[in-house]
């Protein structure tokens, strides 16, 4: 089975389409996980357990948005390193070593 996803070379269509399908099962998955610990903890635990769960709703959004807003810059240092096809680059960025990037 080849599951080597090639955007410069390949069928950018169908590469796109192997990304965002997992991406949207996990967010549906995600969706349905919320669905069922509101209507869990609201129907057991009353609402002030509730109102708890709401409260803390924007502090997990602001923690996900941090960590969206890194993977997105580290993804841009990645695909400049794909595309000049500069292994050792790639490698440094992969390993989280953005820093030494350039020496």
């Amino acid at each position: 089975m080849n599951t080597k996803l090639d955007f410069i070379n390949g069928n950018t269509k169908k590469c796109l389409l192997a990304m965002t399908l997992p991406m949207i099962v996990a967010m549906f998955l995600n969706m349905a996980y919320n669905l069922v610990d509101s209507l869990w903890i609201g129907n057991l635990l009353g609402e002030l357990a509730y109102a708890a769960l709401t409260n803390s709703t924007p502090i997990v959004l602001l923690l996900t948005s941090v960590a969206m807003g890194a993977t997105n810059g580290i993804s841009i240092l990645l695909s400049q390193a794909i595309g000049a096809r500069n292994e050792q680059k790639k490698k440094k960025v992969i390993l989280n070593r953005p820093c030494q990037v350039d020496r």
